[in-house]
């Protein structure tokens, strides 16, 4: 296939996921909209359901079938056991928690900056819900349907020409989907572990269980402990003379908190597999790898392939407006 032919199947591919992401925004406001007319509470069910329904039971089957025009090649199945499935979880978590402090810096600068507070939309979903709902959605539905979207779906009909790429576009895809700058830098490196994952075995169940494990311990975990950890009374503190008695008291009430405690003994254990993750993957690293060597789209030609088209750089943009979208609005309500 030739490159312009085969930089048109990108753009169309990108045109798709733009359709996707502006599917799932009409719709989900739509949805927020009628929920709010019926006067039902947004939260627990109601709010991933309003979320969920738009996204994955509507706009993607539509997406899905506007797909099917491409014919779709899956990689080569590798059955490579559970075990080293599991293990992929260590390698990548310097990466996760890498991610999520970029995005946190950026996040805090971009706030300085125009006065305003870009908070954390996924530490405010996980304190205000709870736990049944929260896992349903994060640890079932949210693994299936993403890893069917960005890697099955997506790398089915872009691997062949170049499998390396895909698995870059893959994570970068995923990343910007998120629409939010905490999320977009540990989702995208997530994005290209689950879907180097997949290329190399041909089996998307095993993404699905990384994803599921990840969402579950940094996102349901949680939830036990945060419930009883007034995350205000830290910012209060804060701002108070720690040489204060009063200031001390409160703070011993903090740090004794057995919600604080737990958190802190998760935390620490996060620590010590990312550092058994760090020792693994230097270990592994010459092991890491892809063969691309008869893919028909090479270095010289692959960033303006598979990005300077129409359909990528509409999918981009439309991701983009509405990060910015959120951010400012964000940043406005924490102004006023």
């Amino acid at each position: 296939m030739e490159l312009n032919d085969i930089k048109k199947r990108y753009s169309y591919v990108g045109f798709v996921y733009f359709l996707l992401t502006v599917l799932t925004f009409i719709l989900q406001r739509l949805a927020g909209l009628l929920a709010s007319n019926q006067g039902w509470v947004m939260k627990d069910w109601t709010l991933y359901l309003v979320r969920m329904i738009p996204m994955w039971g509507i706009a993607f089957p539509i997406c899905y079938l506007l797909l099917k025009r491409i014919p779709a090649e899956r990689p080569w199945e590798e059955n490579i056991g559970i075990g080293r499935v599991l293990l992929v979880y260590p390698k990548m978590l310097v990466f996760i928690i890498g991610g999520s402090l970029i995005g946190t810096v950026l996040s805090f600068i971009i706030g300085l900056l125009f006065n305003g507070e870009v908070k954390n939309a996924t530490i405010n979903l996980i304190q205000d819900q709870k736990i049944l709902p929260s896992f349903v959605f994060a640890v079932i539905v949210a693994p299936v349907m993403e890893e069917l979207c960005f890697r099955k779906v997506l790398i089915d009909r872009l691997s062949m020409y170049s499998k390396k790429y895909t698995i870059i576009l893959s994570g970068v895809m995923f990343g910007l989907f998120h629409a939010n700058l905490y999320q977009f830098f540990y989702a995208c490196f997530l994005g290209i572990a689950f879907a180097y994952v997949y290329t190399k075995t041909g089996k998307i169940r095993y993404t699905m269980m990384l994803h599921a494990m990840v969402n579950c311990i940094h996102g349901i975990i949680p939830m036990f402990f945060m419930g009883d950890i007034n995350l205000q009374e830290f910012q209060n503190l804060s701002n108070l003379d720690p040489n204060d008695p009063a200031t001390v008291q409160r703070l011993m009430g903090v740090y004794t908190n057995p919600g604080f405690l737990m958190l802190m003994g998760w935390a620490f254990l996060i620590f010590a597999i990312m550092i058994v993750g760090i020792i693994l993957f230097i270990i592994d690293f010459k092991k890491i790898h892809v063969d691309d060597t008869n893919s028909p789209l090479q270095k010289p030609y692959a960033v303006k392939t598979i990005y300077l088209n129409a359909g990528m750089i509409l999918f981009i943009i439309g991701l983009l407006a509405e990060s910015s979208y959120a951010l400012i609005g964000q940043i406005l309500s924490s102004g006023a």
